[in-house]
């Protein structure tokens, strides 16, 4: 069965424009602690998504540097900036069934709404926030809305 990572980014900067701020001095220490718990979950072949915003592939980097024991991939969803849950549930439905894993990145109110709308837990996701996601499915393309249970909330 599919299990699902959702995060959001790190604790960012103040600045603009707001998609090129950068992780804050706490949002990285913040990262840093989390992935390393992150390391510490069972985790199989993964796919990790990301907003293309600074704050996000800064917390994306620090994530695959604590994960590099685990066979983990990469990509930017060039439509992850800000985006909806619509846009990750859509990501999510079409990715293959290769990756046993699956590691979002991504932005309030987005992420926390997908959280929701898979789960039904209304999880408060601040900053540096992760969710892991079990599903009673057994591919990707059977996501669908409440398919998935809130197995672990990590907070920095």
């Amino acid at each position: 069965m599919p299990n699902l990572y959702v995060f959001r980014h790190g604790e960012a900067a103040t600045g603009s424009p707001d998609f090129d701020r950068p992780l804050s001095y706490k949002g990285i220490a913040d990262i840093e602690y989390i992935s390393k718990k992150l390391a510490k979950w069972p985790m199989k072949k993964s796919m990790l998504v990301s907003s293309p915003s600074l704050r996000t592939k800064m917390t994306t980097e620090i994530l695959l540097q604590n994960l590099r024991m685990f066979n983990v991939s990469f990509m930017l969803e060039e439509n992850g900036y800000l985006a909806s849950d619509e846009i990750w549930f859509k990501f999510l439905e079409k990715l293959s069934d290769e990756y046993e894993s699956c590691i979002i990145v991504g932005h309030n109110p987005g992420v926390a709404n997908l959280v929701k709308r898979l789960t039904g837990s209304d999880i408060s996701m601040p900053p540096g926030t992760g969710v892991m996601i079990d599903f009673e499915i057994k591919a990707w393309c059977e996501v669908f809305d409440g398919t998935g249970n809130v197995f672990r909330v990590c907070t920095p």
